[in-house]
């Protein structure tokens, strides 16, 4: 007999059109009703599994107690979420930052500037302010009809800070969710089950406009990045500096142009390299200024640095790659050399961590956990050799932490 007929069989699995909390009330009950679309309607003292009840309370499965309100509280907050995902979504659609460029708008001149149904678009407007979108210079009164066409609406802070002319991250808040928005289209029913992606994303990318794309986003963002890196790391001690992943060279040659007694050597693969080449020979930086190609998950890295940098690299690859990476920095670096990683942190930044893992699910080339908390780079980073002298956590002013740490000698 083989190994899957000595194995009991698997339950079926959940139908899309009825989930299994459904099935098993319906079979427990026989005064479930039942309307002409197959959805159950449960009577209001109907149980269900995996939750005792006890008085006004519940416990869940893992013993905790939850009131009713908490329970509930905790449902309307997982599809408040999809609600300001969409809203968000439609905002950009309908190029609301442009439209508040002149100024705040009243409802009646937005929604026939937008050409919008006046009824639905002053709801629209609405749901944007609840979810703090949009924000009024003035209460909503009891005259809808009044305030139509006299309450003004604004861009909210963070949006209007999001999209500001001129701001680099603009470019990346658009590219991403661009890019979020063709991962949300792919049906995560079909996709776990292993159907083919129609628009698989490959990492690193291997056709020219994808790695363009790439580095347009890495350089668009990398001087904020920068700022924080060098809030918390001495350059001015530095003299041979490893940049793994360094992109197209965008903070290289920040750095050589302030740090004169700097050479840089940026370790990455063979078409972001040539982009880095070509700008340190027309700003006259080659002789500080190295770009070596490779590709880490197969390489060695250069040795006889005395700090290696991994900026915005290791929340984009698994812990087994990283802990692989940290062994190559730490042969990489002389005696007392200094390793800085600067990347967000899942405990730091869990909607990000959540945004980003989500997105990666139908796409085969990204691995698991790519985004981990600071325990997890402690960890690493004492079993490959290394102690760690400073941990600068995010702030307001960044999402990124900075880890320096030392080369045990």
């Amino acid at each position: 007999m083989s190994k899957d007929e000595n194995q009991s069989p698997l339950p079926p699995p959940p139908s899309p059109s009825l989930t299994t909390q459904d099935e098993t009330a319906a079979a427990a009950s026989p005064s479930v009703a039942h309307d002409h679309a197959g959805h159950s309607h449960a009577p209001p003292s109907a149980s269900y599994p995996g939750q005792v009840v006890v008085g006004p309370s519940v416990i869940d499965a893992a013993g905790a107690t939850l009131s009713p309100g908490q329970v509930e509280d905790t449902f309307y907050q997982i599809l408040s979420g999809g609600a300001r995902y969409v809203l968000f979504t439609s905002l950009i659609d309908f190029d609301l930052p442009s439209l508040f460029l002149s100024g705040p708008r009243t409802a009646d001149e937005i929604t026939t500037w937008l050409h919008l149904d006046r009824h639905r678009g002053r709801k629209w407007l609405h749901a944007l302010t609840l979810a703090g979108l949009l924000s009024a210079d003035a209460p909503a009164s009891a005259d809808g009809n009044a305030d139509a066409a006299t309450r003004r609406f604004r861009l909210s802070p963070a949006i209007a800070r999001m999209f500001a002319a001129g701001n680099h991250a603009s470019y990346f808040y658009r590219e991403f969710l661009r890019y979020y928005r063709a991962s949300m289209a792919q049906a995560l029913y079909p996709t776990l089950r292993g159907v083919p992606v129609e628009y698989a994303v490959r990492y690193p990318p291997t056709a020219p406009a994808d790695i363009a794309l790439l580095h347009e986003w890495m350089r668009n963002t990398a001087l904020v990045t920068l700022t924080v890196l060098r809030r918390h790391v001495d350059y001015s001690s530095v003299r041979q500096l490893l940049d793994v992943g360094g992109g197209d060279g965008t903070m290289a040659m920040e750095l050589w142009r302030d740090f004169p007694q700097l050479n840089i050597t940026v370790f990455n693969l063979p078409t972001p390299v040539d982009m880095l080449r070509e700008t340190a020979a027309r700003l006259g930086a080659s002789d500080r200024v190295l770009g070596v190609p490779g590709d880490f998950r197969y390489d060695d890295l250069p040795v006889g640095y005395d700090m290696v940098m991994f900026s915005r690299v290791l929340a984009d690859w698994p812990p087994e790659l990283c802990r692989a990476l940290l062994q190559k920095a730490h042969r990489s670096l002389q005696p007392g050399g200094r390793l800085v990683i600067c990347e967000p942190l899942a405990d730091q930044n869990p909607d990000l961590a959540l945004s980003w893992e989500h997105s990666y699910l139908p796409y085969d080339d990204f691995g698991l956990n790519v985004y981990k908390p600071l325990s997890l780079y402690q960890k690493m980073l004492a079993e490959t050799g290394f102690t760690v002298t400073a941990i600068h956590p995010r702030d307001d002013n960044t999402i990124h932490c900075v880890i320096v740490s030392e080369k045990n000698s």
